[in-house]
């Protein structure tokens, strides 16, 4: 089983120049599709909002059952490959809602039950690669604005989306961490800090 398999849409955040459709591709993920990155240079966790809540949209109109969305500048493990695989064959026999491929966090996560690939997501606090399963659809779009306006106002109120997406059950992150951006690379594993590449 690949990482395509439960993840059936895959959107990154478009930006000139970019070559993450090559870089998806080698991670078996086959065919991505872009969706525009919303530059805010004010408040970047506004356009992190709209970016997302579009790709969702675009998930939830094709009919697929989840999304994974990257951001441009994410970093993959070299071993992303085989690590998704078997995550991914993990997260088919579970009911989540979402799935972190990376990210930072304040505590060590335990174990998902039974699971050698995915641990409990709590409290991650990236969101350059997190999937969303279809159960969660409707729910994000309801909650998101989707003008420019109303996610000022909603990320006035609420802050950045990391911090509302701590309150999902079931949601998961792969063990270990298979991608990471610049800004969190010196907080990896030491070990492992040579191994992520753009």
């Amino acid at each position: 089983m690949n990482g395509r398999t439960c993840f059936e849409a895959i959107r990154y955040a478009r930006r000139p120049g970019d070559d993450m459709q090559q870089r998806i591709a080698s991670l078996g993920l086959g065919d991505a599709e872009p969706v525009t990155a919303v530059m805010t240079p004010g408040d970047h966790r506004i356009g992190v909002l709209l970016t997302h809540r579009a790709a969702v949209q675009a998930a939830r109109d094709q009919g697929a059952s989840s999304v994974l969305v990257l951001h441009q500048d994410v970093l993959f493990l070299d071993r992303a490959r085989e690590v998704l695989g078997a995550a991914a064959a993990e997260l088919a026999g579970l009911s989540w809602t979402l799935c972190y491929l990376g990210g930072w966090w304040p505590v060590v996560p335990e174990p998902f039950s039974g699971c050698r690939h995915l641990d409990l997501a709590r409290n991650v606090g990236s969101v350059h690669a997190v999937a969303y399963h279809g159960r969660v659809f409707d729910r994000v779009l309801a909650d998101w604005p989707s003008d420019h306006a109303g996610a000022t106002d909603w990320v006035a109120h609420f802050g950045a989306i990391d911090t509302y997406l701590a309150g999902f059950e079931t949601a998961a992150i792969v063990r270990p961490v298979i991608t990471t951006v610049p800004a969190l690379l010196p907080f990896e594993a030491a070990a492992a800090q040579q191994h992520f590449t753009a």
